[in-house]
């Protein structure tokens, strides 16, 4: 999952503190904490 986050980071354009404050946020929860989708 690291290297996946980083390069989806990359392609955002974004730094990984970024996205650790995006994921304090409940605004954006449906992206940073995905739920598992059902096969």
């Amino acid at each position: 999952m690291k290297t996946y986050l980083s390069g989806l980071c990359i392609f955002l354009d974004i730094s990984r503190s970024t996205w650790n404050e995006y994921v304090k946020r409940e605004d954006f929860s449906y992206i940073t904490n995905p739920k598992p989708r059902m096969a």
